[in-house]
């Protein structure tokens, strides 16, 4: 079955997206954060219909008030189900990350995330 991930890193200034279909990358982003909770869910709800499947959406914060402005989460910090995708938490810090993509700076800690349940 064919698995896509988006692992996103909220952070103050900025928002790192890497999108995975597989082990190949096929997006990169840095987004500036949304200014509107619903802004995060509808790009989700909007790339898994453009893949045409289901999307597994990873956030990495260091702390659970970094995702407090994505509405990505249940508002207990855990992820949540929706339509065209799931989204789980995963807070940083809680295994060490290794230095492996370039540009934009390193999204290496979004690709440990692959892994997580």
């Amino acid at each position: 079955m064919r698995i896509c991930q988006l692992l996103m890193a909220p952070e103050p200034k900025a928002a790192r997206l890497l999108l995975l279909d597989g082990e190949n990358q096929v997006l990169k982003a840095l987004l500036p954060p949304p200014a509107s909770p619903s802004a995060a869910p509808c790009l989700c709800e909007s790339l898994a219909l453009w893949l045409g499947l289901r999307l597994r959406v990873v956030l990495s914060a260091d702390e659970w008030a970094d995702i407090s402005g994505f509405g990505m989460d249940d508002g207990f910090g855990a992820g949540h189900h929706a339509e065209h995708y799931d989204s789980v938490v995963e807070l940083r810090g809680r295994r060490p990350y290794g230095q492996r993509l370039r540009g934009f700076g390193s999204f290496a800690g979004l690709l440990r995330l692959r892994g997580c349940r």
